[in-house]
Order: C-alpha cells, then structure tokens, then sequence
C-alpha cells in the first residue's frame, strides 16, 4: 500500500466518491486543502472504507461545497480467490497480482546437505507415522555436532541422545530449536545412530509431533556428517491467515550501455519488400486500392534521426524517431522526402542516435 491524496467537495449529509476503495481506515486523515486543520471521523465526517465514499455530517466542522484534502492508503486487491495464475485480479496503480497457491508438501528441491559435507548418508523425511495430518509448514535444519548436543524430549521414550539439533528456520520467523523424541531401533544404547528415527515436536514437550527423519548409512564407506554440516528439510506452504507479502517496483530507465550494444539489432522489416507487406494498411473507401506500402524499423533507441540512401548515396528520406522508451520502431510509407513512391532496388539507412552512436544497415524493395 502507499498513501495517496485525494482532493474532494464536501456534501453536507451526501456521501461523494473518493478515487479509491477498499481503504484503510486506519489510515485515513482528511484536512483542509492547506493541511492546517484536521477532522474527526464521526463528528465531522462518515467514511465507508470498502466503497471508498464521505459524507459530511450535518452540524460537524466541514462546510458544504468546499474542497478538502483526504489522505489515505488503499488495498489494490481485497478478498481475491483467484490462486491459480489467473487473470482476473484488477488493476492497480498500473500492476496485476498473479498468486500461485502451494500444497503443504516436502520441497524436495531445496532437501540437500549443506555445501562441502563430505556425508554420503541417506536422508529420509516423512509425517511421523505417515500420517497426513502431522505434515507441518515450516524449514528446518539439522545440525551435526561432534559431540551430545541434545536428547530426546519425552521421558517415557527414554532420553536417548543425539550429536545434532533441530531448528525451525521457516523465513521470516526468528530461528527457534525444536524438541525432538528419538524412536531407536533394537539394540537401544541410548544413543541415537543411523537408522534411528527423531521426530521433530512443534513447541513444548506436550506438543503435536509432525515430521520424523532417519539417516541411512551405506553398508560400506560410509562417511558420517562433520560437526557444522546441516541438513535442510523444507516445505511447500499454501497462504494462510496472516501471511504478509512485500515487493517494490523501480521506475523505467534507459541503459544508455545496452542501448549502445542494441543498435547493432537495428534492421528492417520485411527485408526483402516484395510487393506488398501484410501489414500495411487496407484502404476502407476504396477495397479494391491496396492503399499505401510501409515498412518499418525495428529495435530504435529513444530519440533518433533515420537517413535512407540509394545504393549510389542519394539521400532518399529523412525519418525523425521520438518515442517512449518501450516502442522502437518507426514506420515509413515508401515515399521520398519529395512524396514520390521509391523505385525497386537496394536501399541503405543510417541511424545516428547522437551520444549512443550509429547504425548502418541495407534492405531490398523488390517488384
């Protein structure tokens, strides 16, 4: 959200349309058109947030007939469910939101020990028990120590220890160890190792269980994690209550150094001309005239000037190109400076774009 300002007349009792809905009350001051004098909602004035609409309350301090300053942030899309890329979501200050919603599901993609672990165990993750309902949104990290960093949390499991911790590091969320029960597999030692599965608790040791992990070593070779390896466990998460996105947008510019590098793309189309050009122009009075020819230039910068020349150097035509910085093309109709169509044959232009430099190139009319 920014916050905008909104100049309105006042209507005693009427409610006026403000630029906006969907506003933030909280947000929301409204003044004289000078900024000296402010008002109290309820008193002075009635805002509907959702339909963007004030009136002026009778016997409050604002006059009727007379402009006032509001100022307020709005929400550009309000209650949308539209989750699947589609195109419905309106536009607002020039943008649309497209929203991909997510499966609460292991991300396999970002599951992988820390870079320079010279481990070969196997990693597997589950819901403890396989059971749907333990799936959890949130990252983790395993982290491997050299010595006991940590033991299992409920006592009539036994408090079996481990030489690694297990961190919630969801982004976003101050990273918080989580408690975990160690399951080991006969002979118990009170030890866990290879094999044994840890189930991570969400809170206190009176908390839900949700995903369990084990760590499979190879038969032969196998190569333990050194202390500071980690393993990233990592979810898919679909929105939820509460979720908060930020992004920022920059303004268009020009990047006179790619610009420079573009002018070599500057060309023609078509090249050849042969005839006729399937977008040129149909004459609506006249169906059966062909109307006039054209062809245009392609990938201009900006501002430029466009000479075209016979083959012998003749200066045929002069083309002024000034446009926005998003449109590099420019048209031009076959004619000569003096209004004559051209004559078949090959052609040379040159665009001089002043600091940004020159381009030449040739192209072909043909009968």
């Amino acid at each position: 959200m920014k916050t905008v300002a909104d100049e309105l007349v006042a209507k005693l009792d009427q409610f006026v349309r403000l630029d906006y809905g969907n506003i933030d009350s909280l947000s929301f001051s409204l003044s004289d058109i000078n900024g000296n004098n402010t008002y109290e909602s309820g008193i002075d004035y009635e805002l509907i947030p959702i339909s963007g609409k004030i009136r002026a309350i009778p016997g409050g301090a604002l006059l009727d007939g007379v402009t006032y300053l509001a100022s307020y942030m709005y929400y550009g899309v309000v209650a949308s469910s539209l989750l699947n890329m589609e195109e419905s979501n309106p536009v607002f200050d020039g943008l649309k939101i497209y929203a991909q919603n997510q499966i609460l599901a292991l991300d396999e993609t970002q599951m992988a020990w820390s870079a320079g672990s010279p481990t070969n165990w196997e990693p597997q993750v589950k819901p403890f028990n396989n059971i749907g309902t333990k799936m959890y949104p949130a990252d983790y990290e395993v982290r491997f120590f050299d010595d006991i960093a940590d033991s299992s949390a409920r006592p009539n499991y036994g408090y079996v220890k481990a030489k690694f911790q297990v961190w919630e590091t969801t982004a976003g969320l101050v990273p918080e160890q989580r408690k975990v029960i160690i399951l080991e597999l006969p002979p118990e030692d009170s030890l866990w190792t290879p094999g044994d599965r840890a189930v991570i608790l969400q809170g206190d040791e009176t908390s839900t269980t949700s995903w369990e992990f084990t760590f499979l070593e190879q038969a032969e070779g196998g190569i333990a994690p050194n202390s500071g390896d980690i393993y990233y466990i990592a979810t898919t998460r679909p929105f939820t209550e509460g979720d908060k996105y930020q992004f920022t947008t920059s303004a268009s510019l020009i990047n006179n150094e790619q610009a420079r590098n573009e002018l070599d793309n500057i060309s023609v189309v078509p090249n050849p001309y042969v005839v006729t050009n399937v977008l040129e122009p149909l004459d609506r009075q006249n169906p059966r005239d062909r109307g006039p020819r054209r062809v245009y230039f392609n990938h201009l910068p900006k501002d430029c000037i466009i000479r075209i020349y016979t083959i012998t150097g003749e200066l045929v035509k002069t083309l002024a190109h000034h446009s926005s910085m998003d449109d590099g093309k420019e048209f031009w109709d076959l004619t000569t400076d003096d209004n004559f169509p051209i004559s078949y044959g090959i052609y040379l232009f040159h665009v001089d774009a002043e600091d940004l430099g020159e381009s030449i190139g040739r192209f072909a009319v043909i009968k």
